[in-house]
């Protein structure tokens, strides 16, 4: 693949997060790979952390706040500003 590696963190911060590499090709992620040289998690990554491009890419990932119209349960949301 060509492209371009780039060091990160994973973003759960459950326990101040897994070194990550991102492959990226033309501005988007293609590839998630635990780093070898992160000097916390020396190249382990959870199966959370190696899931972050599904999580990211996912159809029915929240992109704006929502509200709850009804009562708690009956899952019917309704989309507002972040004002």
């Amino acid at each position: 693949m060509d492209g371009n590696w780039l060091r990160t963190h994973c973003a759960r911060f459950d326990h101040g997060g897994c070194g990550l590499r991102v492959l990226v090709e033309d501005g988007n992620p293609v590839k998630v790979a635990p780093d070898p040289d992160d000097s916390f998690s020396y190249g382990y990554s959870c199966p959370k952390g190696m899931a972050t491009l599904e999580r990211i890419s996912h159809p029915k990932r929240l992109t704006h706040p929502m509200r709850r119209q009804v009562a708690r349960g009956e899952g019917k949301w309704q989309s507002i500003s972040c004002d």
